[in-house]
């Protein structure tokens, strides 16, 4: 599951949120824009997500 998050200076935010009873890897579709770490800034094409767990990215556009 993921939801998006816009911010007053236009920053935009992904939260991925997992569902399943294993860690999973998500590999971001996004046409136009990428995801970024939020502490390295550091573009994510394979996301790793833990067990029901949750990650925040950044969404720029490209």
């Amino acid at each position: 599951m993921a939801a998006r998050c816009c911010q007053e200076d236009g920053r935009r935010f992904v939260w991925l949120v997992g569902q399943h009873d294993q860690e999973a890897a998500v590999t971001p579709l996004a046409s136009g824009y990428s995801l970024h770490d939020l502490e390295t800034g550091e573009e994510l094409s394979k996301i790793p997500l833990p067990a029901y767990g949750v990650r925040v990215v950044e969404l720029r556009a490209e």
